[in-house]
């Protein structure tokens, strides 16, 4: 049987509903309170991300790329933004300055704020932690993934714009009421 392997890492966009998301909805909470920045870890932690068009793109590619069958393909945008690139990203989003160091909200008052914005009408689509924005502190001992084999078959990402990516998925989820409708 002709097999092709894809290996995506973690895939953000359009109806993804953890890690990046929940980051996304961490951020929508603290700004919701009234929080005016976004507290981040000192340490920056890079991050491996890939829009899920580009997955989707990948697949639908190596599945008629004659000289894909038997190779293995990772999936990442290649951009590798730190957590702090990420939560500058997401402030800017939501009208906030970024604080290094800072402590940001604890779970029972941001568990409270997600509640009231449900309220609201807020649908609870995104995977809410208990965790702050917990896809921002994990440690990522892996070296960096090559993207060499995939795009020697011809396969090019279409979202090479982390921040436009980004900003375009808060609308979106803006849109279908996972956030709330404004900053």
């Amino acid at each position: 049987m002709p097999v092709v392997v894809l290996r995506p890492v973690t895939v953000y966009g359009p109806g993804a509903t953890k890690l990046l998301a929940s980051a996304i909805l961490d951020t929508a909470i603290e700004r919701a309170a009234g929080l005016p920045r976004l507290a981040l870890a000192p340490e920056p932690m890079e991050q491996r991300l890939v829009h899920v068009d580009d997955l989707i793109g990948a697949t639908v590619h190596v599945a008629t790329a004659g000289d894909a069958v038997g190779r293995s393909f990772n999936v990442v945008d290649g951009l590798y933004p730190s957590s702090h690139d990420v939560g500058s990203v997401l402030a800017g989003c939501f009208g906030m300055e970024v604080e290094i160091g800072g402590e940001g909200l604890d779970e029972e008052r941001r568990r409270r704020v997600w509640e009231h914005l449900q309220e609201q009408g807020m649908e609870p689509a995104i995977l809410f932690t208990p965790d702050r924005l917990r896809l921002m502190g994990k440690t990522n001992r892996n070296n960096r993934l090559s993207t060499d084999a995939l795009t020697s078959t011809g396969f090019r990402f279409r979202h090479t714009d982390f921040a436009a990516a980004v900003a375009d998925n808060v609308d979106w989820y803006r849109e279908h009421r996972w956030l709330p409708a404004s900053g």
